[in-house]
């Protein structure tokens, strides 16, 4: 996710199912500071997780929701067992752009609240969600 000047603020990765989630946390970390990202956003199954990249690399992330909640939101029905990694990106492809762009009178994007505690609901304002071929975005 990137602001309205095209500066880097958030990176993802979607992994349906990791195969060693805290190790491929650490390489999403350190892949968005190398790329001068703020954030890190590591998506699987089980829960959404947002990193500050200015804390300690094992800091416990800022935000956390359980996938369900995105899930619920975007495809409502469906069980996890169902999801595969390209659909699980666009469900958090359409979350970002809910944030970026919300629609009146459709329910608040999960998380929404705690996003604009921190800050980052505002530095996004106007920018731009950019989705990349493969689990990352």
């Amino acid at each position: 996710m990137f602001d309205a000047q095209g500066a880097p603020i958030i990176a993802g990765e979607v992994k349906s199912r990791p195969q060693d989630r805290r190790r491929e946390i650490q390489e999403l970390q350190e892949m968005a500071r190398a790329a001068g990202f703020h954030y890190a956003l590591f998506v699987d199954l089980k829960s959404v997780q947002l990193f500050d990249l200015s804390k300690a690399p094992d800091a416990p992330p800022i935000l956390e929701l359980p996938t369900r909640a995105l899930l619920d939101a975007y495809a409502s029905g469906i069980g996890e067992e169902k999801v595969l990694g390209q659909y699980l990106q666009r469900i958090v492809d359409t979350w970002f752009r809910n944030l970026l762009f919300p629609i009146p009178d459709y329910p608040r994007p999960p998380g929404v609240e705690r996003l604009r505690e921190l800050g980052l609901l505002s530095r996004i304002d106007g920018g731009e969600a950019r989705v990349a071929l493969g689990d990352y975005f």
